[in-house]
Parts: structure tokens; C-alpha cells; sequence
């Protein structure tokens, strides 16, 4: 059985597609939303306060949901470029292809055993980076951002 540490750190890699998914979306929704306001050199004449378009247009990127979505995109690659070239495509295979133990095994022609024992010493090597950023998974997983 799996201990907590190699399940969190194999949830945050089958994760980050989905989460990528859900930055790019978030990205162009705010794209969408600068470009549907009026003209961005819409300034006051006498120079007066006030909102400009264009500043609304500079800062669409500034949008909590959004920031927490990159830095959970960029803590969880992060951590999964450190491991080795070995580690990183057998993760790969495992969480993203989807292919189970003896597939990868067949894939890469190395051992069942190996494989178990790769897969294991990844997913403890990325628990720590991952353990950072447990708190954002967490609201990305419930909802709860908004």
C-alpha cells in the first residue's frame, strides 16, 4: 500500500494536465473579458481619475485564481524536472499514458520490480516540493477558488 507522501505527490502529477487545462482556460476568460471592454486608450480628457482601459487590460493577469493556478503549475513541474530523465518518463507513462506497471515494464524493458521501486523512489523525492503547495491543490480540488 502507498503511504500519504506517494499518494499526494502521484495526485499532484496526474493532476497538473487538468490543472494546465484549467490556467489556460482562466487565461483566455480574462483575455476575453479585456479585449469586451471599451476601447483601451479610453483615458479622461482632462486627465482626471479613474480606471483606464489600458491599465484594466496591463493587470487582467493579476487575478488570485489565476496566480494560484501558476503556482501550482510551476511548483509541481518544477519538482518533476528535478527527478532523473528515468524517473520522469516512467511517471510519465504511469500517471499521464496511464499504463499500468507491466506496460511500462514491457516499454522500457526493465523489471516489474524496477519499476515499482522508480516509481517509488520518484514519488518521495517529489513529496517535499509538493508538500508546499498541498494547500492550493486542496482549494483547486474542492472548488474553491473562485
Amino acid at each position: 500500500m502507498a503511504s500519504y507522501k506517494n499518494r499526494l505527490a502521484e495526485a499532484a502529477i496526474v493532476d497538473l494536465p487538468k490543472i494546465k487545462r484549467d490556467y489556460e482556460i482562466k487565461k483566455l476568460q480574462l483575455d476575453a473579458l479585456a479585449l469586451s471592454s471599451p476601447c483601451m486608450y479610453d483615458e479622461r480628457i482632462d486627465g482626471g481619475g479613474g480606471d483606464a482601459s489600458i491599465d484594466r487590460y496591463l493587470n487582467r493577469y493579476d487575478d488570485p485564481k489565476l496566480r494560484l493556478l501558476k503556482e501550482l503549475i510551476d511548483g509541481i513541474y518544477a519538482a518533476y524536472c528535478l527527478l532523473d530523465e528515468h524517473e520522469r518518463r516512467v511517471l510519465a507513462l504511469k500517471c499521464w499514458r496511464g499504463l499500468e506497471v507491466k506496460a511500462i515494464s514491457v516499454e522500457l524493458g526493465f523489471s516489474i520490480s524496477s519499476i515499482y521501486r522508480t516509481v517509488s523512489i520518484a514519488l518521495h523525492k517529489l513529496y517535499f516540493p509538493i508538500s508546499q503547495i498541498k494547500d492550493g491543490l486542496y482549494d483547486w480540488r474542492t472548488g474553491r477558488l473562485k
